[in-house]
């Protein structure tokens, strides 16, 4: 919580400057110590006036992410964020965070697209993912799994963007069709801590084989 405040202001400078270069905030992270990171996602999107509900597979990022994510098959899938696009957005943000003093003291700025596994900041970039693999923390164990947090599986409830409603998925699942009377874990986004996208590479043919 200590950080809304900051990410806050600086959602209120990237928004505006991702939106110029025909892109769109994914998702802000801010982490501590000597010298902060500040990490800024940047993705493209046919929503260039929405942070979330991107349906997109990953493209081209900075820092070595390039490839496609896993994404359902009848999801609107526009080009990736570029390598390009993320330097000129880190340079203008980077500006604008020096001359509005955003940050205090040394910190470090890192600008990439959402990569393979791309972690979700709110509900409502989720339903595009019905149906693909996921990896998520919960806050509290819920009371359809007694004791436990952590689970990886497939996504198959979430609420439309603009919609509320329960997130589901069915743990120890990585594709689907999901077994039959399969046990689903059903919880809200307020008792998520991280949730990701899971990225499964295929598995690599053997030689004389079709």
């Amino acid at each position: 919580m200590a950080h809304i405040s900051l990410i806050e202001r600086v959602r209120a400078l990237a928004e505006p400057l991702a939106e110029s270069l025909g892109l769109m905030v994914w998702g802000i992270e801010c982490s501590g110590g000597a010298r902060g990171v500040l990490r800024v996602y940047v993705d493209a999107s046919p929503y260039a006036e929405a942070e979330c509900g991107a349906a997109r597979e990953a493209g081209e990022g900075a820092a070595g992410e390039d490839g496609p994510a896993r994404a359902p098959e009848d999801a609107a899938l526009p080009p990736g964020v570029t390598i390009d696009q993320c330097g000129e957005f880190s340079r203008l943000l980077g500006a604008s965070l020096e001359v509005e003093d955003v940050m205090s003291g040394a910190y470090i700025l890192e600008v990439s697209s959402p990569g393979l596994e791309r972690p979700f900041f709110c509900a409502a970039q989720l339903h595009p993912y019905v149906g693909a693999p996921v990896e998520l923390v919960l806050s509290a164990p819920g009371p359809d799994f007694p004791g436990r947090k952590n689970f990886r599986g497939v996504l198959v409830d979430a609420p439309r963007r603009d919609e509320d409603g329960p997130i589901a998925v069915v743990p120890d699942c990585m594709a689907l069709p999901v077994p039959e009377n399969a046990k689903k874990l059903v919880f809200s986004w307020n008792d998520v801590k991280r949730m990701r996208l899971v990225h499964i590479f295929p598995e690599p043919r053997k030689p004389g084989k079709r």
